[in-house]
């Protein structure tokens, strides 16, 4: 009896521990302290406290929730955290001022804010390098806009970028053709 007791008190503790593991979690940037507040949502207690740069404003969790992309303002940058080990693993310039981040419905863009520039800056998810950047008619952007009109821009500036790449190379092409049939004779069909 008492080791039936002990043995169902473990996978009790075991699957305590396990819950606790699998909570769900809420991110805080708090600009004085350069820190990000790690909440467990099942208690609502701090649970740790991460670096993050010296003052991070927007924050946006990965889709499969293991990065949290936080704007850290002094540093122009984009601050990655791992959300496995809670620590900062890596850092994209951004430009000056950077604000709002957020996420787009895929989970393929990050998108920030960027003061200094006016722009939206697109961060790949999948190589963690800016891509391009938006300008935006007003000043100081702080990233409001829905994400999924964001993930439409991306795709319409990504295929705009890709069409004018096949755009040159045509007319590279072009050039090198019309040079070769001037140098060879009219002769030379284009």
């Amino acid at each position: 009896m008492k080791k039936t007791c002990l043995t169902l008190a473990s996978a009790a503790l075991g699957a305590l521990a396990l819950s606790t593991l699998a909570a769900p979690f809420a991110y805080v940037p708090n600009e004085e302290s350069g820190t990000i507040s790690v909440i467990d949502t099942s208690t609502d207690q701090v649970v740790k406290e991460i670096k993050a740069g010296d003052k991070p404003r927007g924050l946006a969790v990965s889709r499969d929730g293991k990065k949290l992309y936080v704007s850290d303002q002094p540093h122009n940058s984009l601050v990655v955290i791992d959300l496995e080990k809670l620590e900062r693993v890596d850092s994209i310039f951004l430009g000056e001022s950077p604000e709002g981040v957020g996420i787009s419905p895929d989970g393929k863009w990050i998108v920030a804010a960027v003061e200094g520039s006016n722009s939206i800056a697109f961060i790949n998810t999948q190589t963690s390098r800016k891509e391009f950047l938006v300008k935006v008619r007003g000043e100081n952007p702080e990233l409001h806009l829905g994400l999924r009109a964001l993930a439409r821009v991306a795709s319409r500036v990504r295929a705009r970028t890709a069409h004018a790449s096949r755009q040159e190379q045509d007319d590279c092409q072009s050039q090198r053709l019309t040079h070769h049939r001037h140098r060879l004779g009219s002769h030379v069909p284009l």
